[in-house]
């Protein structure tokens, strides 16, 4: 199963370029400041229909994500989470997932703390979500998932700047992983 291309993820520290030994450089992620095909690209989120951006704090990954959908936010999400807890080894699995919560921002954290676990517990990588419903005080969706050793530790999903909220050009999410 081939992952889709993360061509618009930027995974940059809040200082600048992330050096050699960070756990922003660790993610293998391209800068679209140095990518000669968005040489000229706007500014973060103008003009496109999907944006990933990770932000490194101390002990922390900041993740930014803009898409055309809520839904497609929790996706893009879901292969983000994949990309920090590193490569499967195994087959693909799929699994039914339905998680509940009070505002659309508590429904994406509860949806990544859920896959935080899953990956803890049956060793379950996030691949890709498909199917995803974004309703009130829901989510559902099916995890395309392998199984593997997650390289990098995820403690937990905090509600500092948490939010998932209908921007001028789509939808907005951030949220901050405790690593």
């Amino acid at each position: 199963m081939r992952r889709r291309p993360r061509r618009y993820a930027r995974c940059t520290p809040a200082t600048g370029s992330p050096s050699p030994g960070s756990f922003a450089a660790q993610l293998r992620i391209s800068a679209l400041d140095r990518s000669p095909i968005n040489a000229s690209a706007p500014a973060f989120g103008v003009g496109r229909s999907w944006v990933r951006e990770w932000v490194e704090h101390t002990s922390e990954l900041e993740l930014r994500i803009e898409a055309p959908s809520a839904e497609d936010a929790v996706a893009e999400a879901t292969a983000a989470l994949g990309d920090v807890l590193g490569e499967p080894d195994d087959e693909p699995v799929t699994r039914e997932l339905q998680v509940e919560g009070g505002d659309p921002g508590a429904l994406l954290a509860a949806w990544l703390e859920e896959l935080i676990f899953l990956a803890e517990q049956d060793l379950l990588i996030p691949q890709e979500a498909r199917g995803v419903s974004v309703g009130e005080g829901v989510v559902r969706g099916q995890l395309v998932a392998r199984r593997g050793r997650p390289s990098h530790l995820v403690k937990a999903v905090t509600y500092h700047r948490l939010a998932l909220e209908r921007g001028e050009t789509g939808w907005r999410a951030t949220v901050v992983l405790d690593v």
